[in-house]
């Protein structure tokens, strides 16, 4: 019989990650002497930290298994029978024993610092480093994090600029902190070494 959708129920709620010790890592295409070797992932775009959907919907699918699944507790891999309640919901990862499709979708989690949630301890920190990068670059290089004109940007960072923010107005660039911390690493700048993100190995 063909299977037919009835309906689509949502489901949300709010991870805690300030005070939790959740870490999800990333990746780095390179390492160099003082960079850490455990970063976390972060959106392309934004560059804030973020929780994909696919880690929540593993986590909690492990967790389902351990509890629900003989074959997951005996082996400890992930189950791949089918047809048990696992299976159905969150799909099976062995094709030739797929019976249907998965019920569950889990997309990206959604920063919730427009909602209010964002600790403010960690928006005074966010905006102390912030003000440190800027005057920094402004005393030490003579850049206006408000009006930066690509002379004044090293590569690979340019470029990456380019691709996000498209070519420079008039008045210049205006960088954040992950662009303006990566800036002054970048001049080799002892406080860009403590403050510049890693850069991800794609984007």
């Amino acid at each position: 019989m063909a299977l037919k959708m009835v309906s689509i129920d949502e489901f949300t709620g709010v991870l805690k990650v300030l005070d939790s010790g959740l870490r999800v890592g990333g990746e780095k295409g390179s390492a160099a002497i003082g960079d850490t070797d455990n970063p976390i992932i972060r959106h392309p775009i934004t560059h804030l930290p973020y929780v994909p959907g696919s880690s929540v919907k593993g986590k909690i699918r492990s967790l389902l298994e351990s509890r629900h699944c003989p074959r997951s507790q005996e082996t400890g891999l992930p189950c791949t029978c089918g047809t048990c309640l696992v299976c159905q919901l969150f799909g099976c990862g062995e094709s030739r024993a797929i019976q249907s499709p998965s019920r569950l979708v889990f997309p990206r989690g959604r920063n919730c610092a427009n909602r209010g949630w964002l600790d403010e301890a960690a928006l005074r920190s966010y905006r102390a480093v912030e003000l440190c990068v800027q005057r920094r670059l402004g005393a030490r290089f003579g850049i206006d994090t408000d009006a930066v004109r690509p002379r004044q940007v090293l590569e690979p960072l340019q470029s990456d600029i380019q691709k996000r923010l498209g070519a420079a107005p008039a008045a210049g660039w205006k960088l954040g902190l992950r662009d303006a911390a990566e800036l002054v690493g970048l001049l080799n700048d002892p406080i860009g070494k403590q403050a510049a993100p890693s850069r991800p190995a794609c984007r």
